[in-house]
């Protein structure tokens, strides 16, 4: 009966444990930079994969999104003001991963 008692106590402080993340450690942000727009189908469809897999663990990390818009203004013209945009909004508060979905975002990831 007691060795009951304390493998339910156990297995409750652990799922705790798993559901509120000890204070102090600070979450882990990661920013989405998506080639094309929201609307666009493709993105959209690769917006909506990356969010279901980081649902998993909003607890641990925080998701930004940002969309380079390439299908209606290129890159030569956009990526500029996406970059100013990008160091301004985030100076104080870097992202520790950035994650590119399709190719311009990468090219603009590298560059």
């Amino acid at each position: 009966m007691c060795k009951n008692r304390v493998r339910t106590v156990l297995s409750v402080l652990f799922l705790l444990a798993l559901l509120f993340p000890l204070e102090g450690l600070p979450q882990k942000k990661i920013l989405i930079l998506h080639s094309y727009n929201i609307g666009y189908v493709c993105a959209d469809l690769i917006a909506m994969g990356m969010r279901s897999v980081f649902q998993e663990y909003t607890r641990d990390i925080e998701v930004y999104e940002e969309y380079c818009d390439t299908k209606r203004y290129p890159p030569d013209f956009v990526f500029p003001h996406i970059r100013q945009l990008l160091r301004s909004k985030y100076k104080g508060n870097p992202p520790d991963v950035v994650v590119t979905s399709d190719d311009n975002a990468l090219d603009f990831a590298l560059g």
